[in-house]
């Protein structure tokens, strides 16, 4: 209704030919159009006189009009708008200014201009109107120029006429004017030289944006911006040398600063210093003005990474500041620059330093320092990131985020912080979160496209497909990342590094080795000349590192991981980044056997985290834990203990009662006193570790699995084989869920064990074969892992009367062992113990000492003197001795068994017969032989011994043992 009301008051009958008029909805559409807000009157009439002049509608209409006549027409169309209520005018210090009455008539009016194609496209037409207003207004300033009138429309010209001439394309005659000396001077004599920098400026970035967009302009944009920003800051310094007005320095200065922001967006660095040095020259040092100058200076030499410069600049800045008693947002703004700046340069420290001093001057203000807030705090995050330190990283970067968006915040700083709490999550496997984040972080790149870095958006869509299992997509987008990176490099806070690595770990989680390791040489590459001060660098060695030792080549891990300490160390000191560093190296060492090595690290590791948490911490309780699983390894079980004990005292003290670190605890003591045969305390602590992780865990979770596991090894060991069997049968349906079926054949093993432990030796078979099928599927015939399972094979065979299967299958053991684990090891020792028993068996007594002394040896070595096989390995070289008229060594062998076996009181509880038979054994020689003593050397009597042994040996002769002792014999079971 109001648009057709509208219309009739707009179209009035002409009394000329009765046709209706458009000429009143001409010129409301194009003064909708050039002039949206209110202008002089007198800059209305000039577009519509020069639209009646030129406009093909307007010429059809009225033909050729005098001057005189065209003016009255004008006037007499303003007039008519206001009349009908359309216009409102009102004077300003003499000066009529019009705008459209109401909103809604605005928008009738800019419907008017897209529906009625005043000659072409709604967009040519507005360009067209724009022209007409310029250059009328040109014509009008040469005519008023030549005959001394006056001119009420120069103000708003000087503002705003470039505007109107961009957006009619005349990008030429705008670069002339820009360039122009007496334009400038006219805007610096009739607008303030603040203004009248910004309307230059503006002026210039819009040429430039038009330039960029038409592709017909040769011209590059950049130069053209650069020459006209030099040519006003040289039009300034001498309109201020020339001026007497007490204000005119200050004015140059603030002027020519702002030509310097322009300048420094443009990346040119030099051109923008030169600016600033010029303005910091107008104004005396010790002022809040000179404090702003050198903040800019101090940025620009930064982002150009010249940081001594910088630095010296912002250490002014804040100098002034501080002596001028201006604790301003500039103070904060100039502490974090420097934080920036310390950060690049690898003063990590000062950086925090600079970033808290910020914060707590910024926080003394919050209300009108919350965009400040927002900046502080996502630097401060992104610090804690490079230094390791992600708890601490992701507390101030959600901190950060909340300030952003209490204020509602859009821009591409906002994508960032979600970018960077994204790969937090992403780290720490929480795919969903790292989903959310990036999605956000995307979102607003896009919206802030024109501002927006590309490798952003390549990383991010990278990330994203990886996530979401599109591993070519992820590629395809890494791949643009790197070309992006290529192109443009973000050196400040070493962004570029960090891009680097993130492509990189990402490859890595792929499994795409080569080219995980290209990426980490890049971002190596990109922190070369910081080589031994870099975080980012460290960093990437470390996770470089990571790589290695996923790609089974451990020797080239460990430079990695020293060099990534060594800089960490230097540049961190004492903190939780270097005890990771060093704990890692100590893991690495224990897992390729170097014991001492691993040790060493450790033991530095604990006097860190000492120094760091105290010595009360559940973090050292962590490196105890550590340390006492390798003084397990290495058989020094009282250390182990010592340590462990110590570790669960802490975690007690400090953790809730079932905390799943506790179980872990008591389950790596349970192992130890399982090893020393101490069955019953080892059955109460593994008791604990499975109630603490039922209360944590869902029944079918691994953990519980090994609970499960180790109850029925130590029932089996303890001779309570049926809890035994109801263990390792609810651990044998946990583990056989698990996609890694070594769980599942160590489990089927032990239930073989129980088997042969209950006299079932057909039972105990057909586990051993099942777990021999699938490990030789999984893992092919020279693994050690079959050599697990070929002695206790053997052992079946021989209960079942197989002697010589026996023999074939421990020798197939011991062949794998030697060569994988060393002639030395535990596990050969068993080997060699299970070849000299069944050797012994047969009345192969000379292979049957060998081996046995052999096991001998390698457990007195591993001081292991007191296990059930040990002392019947003794006891039968005794008898072999005995049975060969070597009373003194058979007396030795004796007694060491005898000694070994009074020391281990769980052995004299599980074995009571055995004491039994040894003492017999042990005075029955001794009665024999009374003139025999005893000797020393044991090891020595027996090898010497064993070098006569073809002259000595009864071949054809077997050793008789009673009843009694072969039926205990039968019912002892060996671990392999």
């Amino acid at each position: 209704l109001l648009t057709e009301v509208m219309n009739l008051m707009l179209s009035p009958v002409l009394a000329a030919g009765g046709q209706p008029t458009i000429l009143m909805k001409l010129c409301l559409a194009s003064m909708a159009v050039v002039f949206p807000e209110r202008v002089q009157l007198e800059a209305v009439h000039l577009l519509w006189g020069q639209l009646l002049r030129t406009e093909p509608y307007a010429i059809n209409e009225l033909g050729d009009l005098t001057p005189n006549q065209l003016r009255k027409r004008v006037r007499f169309i303003s007039e008519a708008l206001t009349s009908v209520g359309l216009l409102s005018i009102a004077k300003k210090d003499g000066v009529p200014f019009v705008e459209i009455y109401h909103g809604l008539q605005w928008e009738y009016a800019l419907m008017l201009g897209r529906e009625m194609h005043f000659g072409g496209s709604p967009s040519k037409a507005a360009s067209r109107w724009h022209e007409a207003f310029a250059s009328a207004y040109l014509n009008k300033k040469v005519e008023a120029d030549r005959e001394g009138g006056e001119d009420v429309c120069r103000i708003y010209a000087l503002e705003n006429l470039l505007q109107h001439m961009l957006k009619a394309g005349m990008y030429q005659k705008v670069a002339v004017l820009l360039r122009d000396d007496r334009f400038l001077n006219e805007r610096l004599d009739l607008l303030d030289w603040t203004k009248a920098a910004e309307c230059h400026i503006r002026d210039c970035k819009s040429l430039q944006a038009a330039m960029d967009s038409d592709e017909s302009i040769s011209a590059d944009a950049v130069d053209v911006a650069v020459a006209i920003y030099t040519k006003a800051g040289g039009l300034v310094l001498d309109q201020a040398q020339a001026s007497r007005k007490e204000a005119a320095p200050k004015d140059c200065a603030m002027a020519l600063q702002q030509l310097g922001f322009a300048l420094m967006d443009l990346g040119r660095h030099s051109e923008a210093i030169s600016q600033y040095k010029s303005a910091l020259k107008q104004v005396p040092k010790g002022t809040a003005l000179a404090a702003s100058i050198l903040y800019s200076l101090a940025a620009v030499y930064i982002a150009r990474n010249d940081h001594k410069k910088g630095l010296n600049n912002v250490k002014e800045c804040l100098k002034v500041l501080q002596e001028i008693g201006e604790s301003t947002t500039l103070y904060a703004e100039a502490l974090i620059l420097r934080g920036d700046s310390m950060m690049t340069t690898c003063d990590y420290k000062g950086a925090l330093d600079s970033y808290d001093r910020a914060l707590d001057n910024l926080f003394a203000d919050s209300d009108n320092c919350r965009v400040e807030i927002g900046i502080a705090l996502g630097r401060k995050g992104r610090l804690y990131q490079v230094m390791g330190e992600m708890e601490n990283a992701h507390g101030a970067l959600d901190e950060c985020l909340k300030w952003k968006l209490k204020i509602n915040e859009s821009s591409c700083d906002l994508a960032s912080i979600y970018n960077f709490l994204g790969d937090l999550c992403m780290d720490r496997d929480e795919k969903k979160k790292a989903l959310d984040f990036f999605d956000a972080a995307y979102r607003l790149f896009e919206q802030h496209r024109n501002e927006a870095d590309e490798t952003d958006i390549h990383l991010i869509n990278g990330k994203t497909d990886y996530l979401n299992s599109d591993f070519s997509g992820s590629q395809e987008s890494f791949k643009l990342a790197l070309e992006s990176m290529e192109k443009k490099v973000r050196p400040l806070m070493d962004r570029t590094a960090y891009d680097y690595r993130t492509i990189a770990k990402t490859f890595l989680k792929q499994g795409d080795f080569g080219q995980a390791k290209g990426a980490f040489d890049k971002c190596l590459d990109a922190t070369n000349d910081r080589r031994d001060e870099s975080l980012e660098r460290s960093a990437a060695l470390f996770d470089m590192g990571n790589l290695y030792v996923n790609s089974k080549e451990t020797k080239s891990a460990f430079p990695c991981f020293e060099d990534s300490l060594k800089i960490r160390i230097v540049k961190l000191g004492p903190s939780e980044t270097v005890i990771d560093a060093m704990e890692k190296i100590g893991s690495l060492h224990k897992q390729v056997g170097e014991r001492e090595d691993a040790l060493n690290y450790f033991n530095k590791a604990l006097e860190l985290t000492e120094k760091v948490h105290g010595e009360d911490s559940p973090k050292v309780a962590e490196i105890l834990y550590k340390f006492g699983e390798l003084k397990e390894e290495m058989d020094e079980h009282v250390e182990a203990l010592a340590m462990l004990g110590e570790c669960l005292d802490i975690q007690r003290r400090h953790l809730p009662g079932r905390h799943p670190d506790i179980a872990s605890t008591v389950d790596a003591l349970g192992k130890i006193h399982l090893e020393k045969h101490n069955y019953e305390k080892a059955y109460q602590l593994f008791i604990e570790g499975l109630e603490i992780r039922q209360a944590n865990f869902q029944p079918d979770d691994p953990r519980v699995g090994d609970s499960f596991h180790n109850l029925g090894v130590v029932s089996r060991k303890g001779g309570k084989c049926d809890r035994a069997l109801t263990f390792l049968m609810e651990a044998l349906h946990v583990r056989k869920s698990l996609e890694d079926e070594s769980f599942t054949v160590e489990t089927l093993l032990e239930i073989g064990n129980v088997h042969r432990a209950l006299g079932d030796p057909e039972s105990a078979l057909g586990c051993y074969e099942k777990c021999l099928e699938i490990t030789l599927d999984r893992y092919g015939g020279e693994d050690e892992r079959i050599s697990d399972i070929l002695l206790p094979l053997g052992h079946a065979k021989k209960d079942l009367g197989f002697a010589e299967d026996a023999v074939d299958f421990y020798r197939r053991a011991l062949e794998i062992r030697e060569k994988k684990c060393g002639k030395d090891s535990a596990k050969c020792a068993a080997g060699f113990r299970s070849l000299g028993l069944v050797m012994y068996e047969k009345g192969d007594y000379r292979a049957a000492i060998k081996y046995l002394v052999d096991f001998i040896r390698i457990q007195d070595a591993r001081k292991q003197k007191n296990s059930i096989d040990y002392v019947m390995g003794l006891e039968i070289i005794g008898d072999i001795h005995k049975f060969n008229n070597n009373a003194e060594d058979a007396i030795s062998a004796f007694a060491a068994a005898s000694n070994a076996y009074r020391q281990n009181k769980e052995l004299s509880k599980l074995y009571p017969a055995l004491g039994g038979f040894l003492e017999k054994r042990l005075a029955a020689e001794e009665k024999q032989n009374p003139d025999q003593e005893q000797a020393g050397g044991l090891l020595d009597q027996i090898t010497g011994a064993l070098r006569n042994l073809d002259n000595e040996v009864k071949m054809n002769d077997m050793i008789e043992a009673s009843p009694e002792e072969e039926a205990f014999r039968r019912k002892l079971i060996f671990d392999g």
